[in-house]
């Protein structure tokens, strides 16, 4: 893919960089402003005053004050278009990032625009086609089918009589996404250094992973691999439908696919007409998911209601694989185990494979996660009684968990629990008493069923095999390294050394005292050297040895004392 190559420089200070505008920035900033401070988020633009136009416009909307904050951050983003739009959609499913409440709200953020006028999207296909809409369609509907802010829909019929869903990117779509991520970038990047929370939770990190699923988004040809990937990956399902791609019609800014005859999963109606039984419907959904998550690992993260349609004879057509997100093997293997440890009510195996999957930017109190994790599984054994939350809002639970003790996990974990979250909400809708953790537990036992197959062994042990050999050629060098560090002086050992005040303090006093007690017996001992080999005419040795005699008198006391105070503490 290609990287933009904006560049930032430094500013007066070494610390705060004055970002570099490119040309085309102020006007799309001065739009974005003036949204943000309309829908009262002017406190965020005044923390990145360094990269904002000279002059903010825009006033804050008295009505709209009156909401609260996630509901006019979900309509500043409406406004704001695709770039915001897509980013609003990844953050819903961050629960490890934002506060419930956000999350909730971001979930049904709309795509709601405004379908392009049909000689633009005549002037795309020419460009992208090198041809006429006429000449390459025999039938094209002038009217979109459905509309975003980056595509927009049309139904077409081939020359060879085939019915086709021709998707046609909007003309100003990528510039804007462009500009719209480059501020983003240079927006976080500033904001990370001045914010200790940013830098924890590698905002910067995680622009980078959205400006490449949205740049993605945004070439065709890679909706097209993943389309055809899944067609590969859904044979083994025979209740599964996945478009076929029409190459010759398909470009990076134009997709053409089968068109798909099919009813959504709210349409009551269609389902008594055709005799489908929705519970087998809800099952199907959640068997497709699992297979992706757990089996495949390559997963259609975005599998709302819009994109699963369903067919007269009960077949799931999955559309739209713009989205799709890989889990390596052993994320989904780690995943998979925490899930059946959850399952069976261990909550420190929870809790040790979310430390292992998870990064800390400082040190976490795995005692008070291990106690916050085992509480929830007493909740959740208590709500799911009632079948009042499923599996999804237990990943959810868990990402706010991780929030909240500071630990950050893989995008791809957050990405799957989404994807439960909202294709269990698709089954819930389809069977009310739906339970996705029963498909969850079958899956999860055919995955380890799976692992045990010789072809999978021997394709671990292999794996194990060169990670060994790595290790082994590598330790020769790295004893090396330490020899001559530790021979140059410049070996560096950091012991770090927390709460250990009062234990220093104990053995401070301990010290103290038993200096004393040493004291103490050598004054007594003098005294009684100077008694016996003294004159008892001599008054300056009898003073002396009274003298010897009271001070070991007293420090004694005192010893005596700070003992039995010790001993009370």
């Amino acid at each position: 893919m290609e990287q933009d190559s904006t560049s930032y420089s430094e500013g007066k200070s070494g610390s705060d960089r004055a970002v570099r505008r490119p040309e085309h920035w102020p006007a799309r900033l001065a739009h974005i402003t003036s949204v943000l401070v309309r829908f009262g988020f002017s406190s965020i633009l005044d923390r990145l005053e360094r990269i904002l136009p000279d002059s903010i416009t825009g006033t804050p909307d008295p009505e709209t004050a009156k909401l609260e904050a996630p509901v006019r951050l979900r309509m500043a983003l409406e406004e704001l278009g695709p770039t915001a739009v897509k980013l609003g959609q990844m953050l819903s499913s961050r629960s490890d990032l934002l506060p419930h409440e956000y999350v909730a709200e971001l979930r049904i953020l709309q795509d709601r625009v405004g379908p392009c006028e049909l000689s633009q999207v005549q002037q795309v296909i020419i460009e992208e086609l090198g041809a006429d809409v006429d000449e390459l369609f025999a039938e094209f509907q002038q009217e979109p089918v459905a509309c975003g802010s980056l595509a927009q829909v049309h139904r077409a019929r081939l020359h060879s009589g085939e019915l086709v869903a021709v998707k046609i990117q909007r003309p100003e779509a990528e510039d804007t996404c462009r500009t719209d991520l480059q501020i983003l970038t240079a927006a976080v990047e500033f904001a990370e250094r001045h914010n200790a929370w940013l830098r924890r939770k590698h905002a910067s990190r995680q622009v980078e992973e959205f400006r490449y699923y949205l740049l993605n988004e945004l070439d065709f040809r890679v909706e097209a691999q993943n389309t055809e990937r899944f067609r590969h990956q859904m044979e083994a399902l025979d209740f599964v439908k996945i478009p076929e791609v029409h190459s010759r019609y398909s470009t990076t800014r134009v997709l053409t696919v089968e068109w798909i005859d099919g009813f959504r999963a709210d349409d009551e109606e269609a389902f008594a007409v055709h005799g489908l039984d929705r519970k087998q419907a809800a099952a199907n959904v959640a068997r497709m998911m699992m297979h992706q998550l757990m089996l495949d690992g390559y997963f259609h993260a975005d599998p709302h209601g819009g994109n699963v349609l369903f067919m007269a004879d009960g077949t799931i057509a999955l559309l739209d694989s713009g989205y799709a997100t890989t889990i390596g093997e052993g994320l989904r293997t780690a995943i998979v185990q925490m899930l059946w440890a959850w399952f069976d009510g261990d909550a420190t195996q929870v809790t040790d494979i979310l430390m292992d999957i998870g990064v800390a930017e400082q040190d976490v109190d795995t005692d008070l996660l291990e106690h916050s994790i085992d509480r929830l599984m007493q909740m959740y054994g208590q709500l799911h009684r009632s079948s009042d939350v499923g599996i999804g809002h237990i990943l959810q639970e868990l990402l706010k968990l991780i929030m909240q003790h500071d630990l950050v996990v893989p995008t791809a974990f957050a990405s799957m629990a989404k994807a439960v979250v909202v294709s269990e909400g698709l089954c819930l809708q389809l069977d009310p008493e739906f339970e996705y953790e029963g498909i969850a537990e079958e899956m999860i036992r055919r995955m380890f069923i799976s692992q045990l197959h010789p072809h999978n062994l021997a394709r671990q042990g292999m794996r194990l095999g060169r990670q060994l050999l790595r290790h082994v050629r590598l330790l020769p060098r790295q004893v090396n390294q330490a020899l001559a560090l530790t021979n140059s002086g410049r070996l560096l050992i950091r012991v770090n050394h927390e709460n250990l005040d009062r234990p220093l303090r104990r053995i401070d006093g301990i010290v103290t005292r038993l200096s004393a007690a040493i004291l103490i017996s050598a004054i007594i001992l003098s005294s009684a050297l100077l008694a016996s080999s003294s004159d008892s005419d001599n008054p300056i040795a009898s003073i002396l040895t009274t003298a010897y005699l009271v001070a070991g008198a007293l420090l004694g006391t005192w010893l005596l004392i700070s003992i039995l105070r010790t001993g009370r503490q």
